[in-house]
Formats: C-alpha cells, sequence, structure tokens
C-alpha cells in the first residue's frame, strides 16, 4: 500500500476474533479486518447458499480457500458485528438466555440468514422479533 506521499507501508494484517476463532475449526473467513476460524458443519448444514459453495470443486494446484489466515473465505459487504451475531446463534454463550436482546440485533441476524438461506435461523429470528420489539 502506498501514502499519498509515495512511502510504502505495510497493509493492515487481519486478526483473529477473541471469540470466534477455535482451534478445532475448519473454515476461516474474513470479514473486513478479523478472521473467524469456525466449524464448516453448520455453514455446510444450514445454508444452501454455502453448502454449494463448499460442494465446488477447488482448482488443482491451489490452496483451497478457507483453509489458512493466510487465504481466508472473504465475506464482504458485511460488517463484524453483524457476522458476530449471526454467530451467537450457532455458538450460543448458554442455552437458558439469548445474548441478543434488541430488534436491531435480530434484524441484522435476520439478513445475513436470509442472504445465505439460513432457512431455520430465519424462521427462528423471524419468530425472536416480535418478543423484542
Amino acid at each position: 500500500m502506498l501514502k499519498a506521499d509515495g512511502d510504502e507501508t505495510a497493509s493492515i494484517r487481519p486478526r483473529r476474533h477473541y471469540r470466534f476463532y477455535f482451534q478445532d475449526g475448519n473454515v476461516i473467513f474474513q470479514v473486513e479486518d478479523v478472521l473467524f476460524n469456525v466449524h464448516r458443519y453448520f455453514f455446510q448444514q444450514y445454508s444452501s447458499a454455502f453448502e454449494g459453495m463448499f460442494l465446488s470443486k477447488p482448482v488443482e494446484g491451489e490452496p483451497l480457500e478457507g483453509s489458512a489466515d493466510e487465504n481466508p473465505i472473504i465475506l464482504g459487504q458485511i460488517s463484524v458485528q453483524d457476522f458476530e451475531r449471526l454467530l451467537c446463534i450457532m455458538y450460543p454463550s448458554g442455552f437458558a438466555h439469548y445474548e441478543l436482546t434488541t430488534t436491531n440485533e435480530w434484524t441484522s441476524v435476520l439478513r445475513l440468514a436470509h442472504m445465505w438461506q439460513f432457512d431455520s435461523i430465519v424462521s427462528f429470528a423471524a419468530k425472536r422479533l416480535p418478543e423484542v420489539g
């Protein structure tokens, strides 16, 4: 990356998410400048959009996208905050209560779940919205 005056600077290196970067995760996503190492199973099992992506054949000789911090699957046009909220549904901190408590939080989950065709999460979030509104 170049500064306006022509001096080179190092590009910003993505950081690992404090909560959703699991040592046993098997797919790495990058949202903005944050890396998430989560379990492909949830995305492949519950999202028809991700299922199709994960079932496609990798290009021979190229590293598998999402297999390393240096080669994450980049999720553009979404915020870290919205992705965290979706992951709070997939990885709850406890089963006795929901971490998400506002209409805005549930709406962001509903938007991503709809976009990526997580049908069961769409239904779940849609049922929760009237309760928090």
